[in-house]
Order: structure tokens, then C-alpha cells, then sequence
């Protein structure tokens, strides 16, 4: 009798252990089937509002807020990869114009910077996700140039900081050219060989005309081997060590 009941006890956890494995394939079907059909759903919305065809690389699901979307790319640009997701009120999120300055910049500013700082400089632009949003940019996408695109520009030279006068002035052209297309914002990173930096930044569009200007409008921090960061000044003393009297570092 004990047998029996065993037997009929493996019985009953093997059809719940079936139940359970059905309900997951199901539920797994029914996820998949919704990431496509959501990243569809975004796709057509992309190429209604851009008017150019979009290529889904991979449909997406953000745990965090719930919401599907993918990795898509133009078909005529495919260079140019970006995130779309729409979120559960039906709002589209998505980086697409953004991404189209940040490559549109680097190939007009990139040969103008090594030009002028040397063919080691290393130019990355960094976009403000969401700006589109604000400027209600659809169809035609604007230049960069021609809108408050708030792109950054940061560009890293693998030398020393020497504060030196020619290094200034040639800084100096980059902010005001930079400004010229809109660009406010612009940072210098100096990496030694140590990988210690020293980063020189300038923010908004006031203009520099003077090394006296350079000098006061710089903000300026030295970050050390670790990572660690610290006010500083344009001559390569560290702020919180004026005081103790301690020379460059």
C-alpha cells in the first residue's frame, strides 16, 4: 500500500513539474512574441517620423521600467547604431538624432583637430540623449551646427601639462571654433605617461581672446594613477596644496 502511494505521490509531482515546464515554455513564447511585435511597433514609428528606412539589429526588454524597444540602425547609414524603447505610457525614447550629430561631428571635427594639435590627438563627442525631444527634431534632421545640439567635445593628448603659451594658444582656436558650431562645451585631457591627467575644461559660449582669459576661465583638475580627482590650477599645483606650500606635481 505504501508503494502505491508512492507511486501515485511521484505521479502527482511529475504533472506539476509538467505544468510548470508548459507555463514557462508559454510564458517564454508569449515574451518573445512581444518583443517583436513591440520592437515593430517602434521600428515603424522611427521611420514615420524620419522619413528613411530603420534596421532592427536586435529587439530589447528593460527590466527596470518595463519597456521594449531594440538596437536599430538607418539602412542607408549603418555606421550610425542606436537604442529606441517605448515606455509603458506609449512614449518612444530614443537616441537616434543624437547619435546622427555625434557621428556628423567627429567626421568634421576630427581632421580639423589633429590639424591643428597633431595626428596624435584623440577626439570623442559626447551627446545629451533626449535633446531631440526638446527641440522636436523629426524630419529634416538639422546639422549639428544649426541647433542647441549640447554636444561636448573632449579631446585627450597623450603629453605632460607644461602650461606652456603655444599649447594655450592652439586651445584657444579649437574653444572658438568648437563655439562656432554650437559646440559650448570642450575639455582637454592630458595623459601622461604615468596615466595621471590633468583635464582643462571650458564651459558655455563666452568667448577667449587672451591667455589671461584662457587662465581664468579653465576649470581645471588633476586626476592621479587611481582615479582620484583634485581641483587644480593652470600652472600644475593642486588647489588644497596652496596653503601647505608644496611645488608641482
Amino acid at each position: 500500500m505504501r508503494g502505491v502511494r508512492t507511486v501515485k505521490k511521484q505521479h502527482v509531482i511529475m504533472f506539476v513539474l509538467l505544468i510548470l515546464v508548459a507555463s514557462a515554455s508559454v510564458l517564454g513564447f508569449r515574451h518573445q512574441w512581444k518583443l517583436k511585435e513591440e520592437a515593430a511597433e517602434v521600428k515603424a514609428y522611427l521611420e514615420a517620423r524620419h522619413h528613411m528606412d530603420f534596421v532592427l539589429v536586435e529587439p530589447l526588454y528593460n527590466w527596470k521600467f518595463g519597456s521594449y524597444g531594440g538596437q536599430f540602425y538607418p539602412k542607408k547609414h549603418p555606421s550610425i547604431v542606436f537604442y529606441a524603447e517605448k515606455m509603458q505610457n506609449g512614449y518612444v525614447a530614443s537616441s537616434f538624432v543624437e547619435e546622427w550629430w555625434m557621428k556628423e561631428a567627429e567626421k568634421e571635427l576630427t581632421p580639423l583637430m589633429k590639424e591643428k594639435l597633431g595626428k596624435g590627438a584623440t577626439i570623442s563627442v559626447l551627446p545629451v540623449h533626449g535633446i531631440d525631444e526638446d527641440l522636436n527634431i523629426s524630419y529634416p534632421i538639422p546639422s549639428y551646427k544649426e541647433v542647441k545640439s549640447s554636444l561636448s567635445v573632449v579631446i585627450t593628448l597623450n603629453e605632460k601639462w607644461k602650461n606652456d603659451k603655444e599649447r594655450k594658444q592652439q586651445m584657444m582656436k579649437i574653444v572658438k571654433l568648437n563655439q562656432a558650431r554650437n559646440i559650448e562645451d570642450t575639455t582637454f585631457v592630458f595623459e601622461d605617461d604615468d596615466k595621471t591627467q590633468y583635464t582643462i575644461s571650458f564651459y558655455g559660449a563666452k568667448s577667449i581672446k587672451t591667455i589671461e582669459q584662457f587662465d581664468k576661465q579653465a576649470e581645471i583638475y588633476y586626476v592621479d594613477a587611481q582615479g582620484f580627482l583634485s581641483e587644480a590650477n593652470i600652472d600644475g599645483t593642486l588647489v588644497n596644496e596652496e596653503k601647505e606650500g608644496k611645488g608641482n606635481f
